[in-house]
């Protein structure tokens, strides 16, 4: 008889059980094309508990997916266990007989992988003594399909949980940190003027497309606060004035990149105009060639440093 993990309910209301599969030489093929399989039996005919094991899954079993010395993926089968031949991506690499059992799964990659080694200490209280999918010490046993105790089941439940809300946190005080730091540096721009702020815009990056913890793109703040001080109120596409002025009196424009930074375009005075939010709006949404020309060129004839405001 086949050992298989602790009983669960799945969201159907019947039986969930839940495995732990091996996926080291096959994650990629597996995950990418939402299935398991394993062979019957070995290339010298033996069969061994983890191919066996395959026949428990029943549709709605949850599987933890481990390579690489982590959990990486959860997935939930679809499909009962049922006999397949090898897909065609795994008999590239010539490691078992064609006959098999598979079932399909639809797998979740984790953004946070659970690290073995980092519980290793409270998963090693539960570690079964039979069947185990880790040894002493974390590391991974050779088969294919382990059963997953409820304990495991449940710190890798918690610690999954920990790990996205620590990510959260660290996001949300970032996003404080810039916010702040933006405050701070517009504020002093408002003393500066356009040629100390000219000097410290050309301090930029020539790369666009530098990314920071929360997916925006990495800027010099005093290119879009030279741009806008230059324009002195006045839209650089529509050519007509701000149509309110933000919270400190001053006209609203934005910062507008002409070539876009998601394209590559770099993060410089020469790249850059400012725009009413209806004509922002436009260039990203449109992007249409006359416009772009009558930035560059706004660009180009730009004159002498001018003060304003």
């Amino acid at each position: 008889m086949v050992t298989t993990s602790s009983i669960y309910f799945n969201n159907r209301g019947v039986f969930m059980n839940k495995f732990i599969v091996m996926q080291n030489a096959t994650h990629g093929e597996e995950i990418n094309g939402g299935y398991m399989w394993s062979p019957q039996k070995d290339k010298r005919g033996s069969s061994n508990h983890a191919y066996l094991r395959m026949t428990t899954i029943k549709a709605g079993d949850k599987i933890y997916s481990c390579y690489d010395k982590a959990i990486r993926a959860i997935g939930i089968a679809k499909s009962d266990c049922y006999i397949a031949a090898q897909p065609h991506e795994l008999q590239e690499k010539n490691l078992w007989s064609d006959a098999g059992y598979k079932v399909d799964v639809d797998y979740t990659i984790l953004e946070q992988p659970i690290i073995i080694a980092e519980i290793w200490g409270e998963m090693e209280l539960s570690r079964p003594q039979k069947y185990s999918a880790f040894q002493v010490g974390g590391k991974g046993n050779q088969a294919y399909l382990f059963p997953c105790p409820d304990e495991w089941d449940r710190l890798f439940d918690s610690h999954h949980a920990e790990l996205v809300m620590e990510k959260e946190m660290s996001k949300k005080e970032l996003e404080k940190d810039i916010h702040e730091l933006m405050i701070d540096i517009e504020k002093e721009a408002n003393y500066l003027s356009l040629e100390e702020l000219a000097i410290k815009a050309s301090q930029a990056s020539e790369k666009g497309n530098r990314r920071v913890t929360i997916s925006s793109y990495n800027r010099n703040p005093y290119v879009g606060l030279y741009v806008k001080k230059r324009a002195n109120g006045v839209c650089e596409l529509c050519d007509q004035p701000a149509q309110f002025n933000d919270k400190n009196g001053y006209p609203y424009l934005e910062c507008h990149h002409i070539e876009f930074l998601s394209e590559g375009g770099p993060d410089i005075i020469e790249n850059c105009v400012a725009l009413c939010v209806v004509c922002h709006k436009k260039a990203h949404i449109l992007n249409e060639p006359a416009d772009k020309y009558k930035m560059l060129k706004k660009v180009e004839l730009r004159g002498p440093l001018q003060e304003v405001w």
